[in-house]
C-alpha cells in the first residue's frame, strides 16, 4: 500500500507546528494557561513521541529518538519546569526527520511485525500502516490543542 498521501498530510501537520514553534520565544512555548495541563513545547514533543512509540516501538525496532525524549514527552507526562533553550531546540529538529526516517523505513520495509492496542477512541491498531494513519488523528487532535493554547501566549 502506498502511503504518499498519509505522509504528506504528517508533514504538512509537522510545517504547521515548526511555524508555531518558531513564532514563539521560549518563554510563550513553555507557558501553561489557567485550565491547561501542559504547554506548546510539550505538546510538540509528546506528537514526536508517540509516533515513536507507535510506529516503531510496537513495530518491536528502536526508536530514532533518545529513550530519554520518549520518557519525557510519553502519554502520562506533564511538561517540565526547566527547559532549556537548546533542549526546546532539540524537540524543533525531531519534528521533520522522524517523519523522514519513518518513510524511508516504511519503503525499505523495515517493519515486518506489529503489537497489536485500542486506542482511548476506539481505534484498533494491528499493523503499522493503521498506526500511521492513526498517528495522523492524534496529531490533528494536537494541533487543535496547540492553537487553542496559543490563544492565551
Amino acid at each position: 500500500m502506498a502511503l504518499d498521501s498519509v505522509f504528506s498530510v504528517n508533514y504538512k501537520n509537522r510545517d504547521l507546528l515548526e511555524k508555531i514553534f518558531d513564532s514563539l520565544t521560549l518563554e510563550e512555548l513553555l507557558h501553561i494557561p489557567e485550565g491547561f495541563s501542559n504547554n506548546i513545547l510539550w505538546n510538540i514533543g509528546h506528537v514526536i513521541a508517540v509516533q515513536q512509540l507507535l510506529v516503531y516501538k510496537r513495530s518491536g525496532i528502536e526508536t530514532f529518538v533518545p529513550d530519554s525524549f520518549v520518557k519525557n514527552f510519553a502519554p502520562g507526562t506533564f511538561p517540565s519546569d526547566e527547559i532549556t533553550l537548546k533542549e526546546a531546540e532539540e524537540v524543533r529538529s525531531f519534528l521533520h526527520n522522524t517523519i523522514h526516517q519513518t518513510e524511508q523505513d516504511f519503503l525499505e520495509h523495515k517493519f515486518q511485525s506489529y503489537e497489536t492496542f485500542t486506542a482511548r477512541s476506539g481505534f484498533v491498531v494491528d499493523n503499522v500502516v493503521k498506526a500511521i494513519i492513526f498517528n495522523n488523528f492524534h496529531e490533528g487532535m494536537h494541533l487543535g490543542i496547540i492553537l487553542s493554547l496559543k490563544k492565551f501566549v
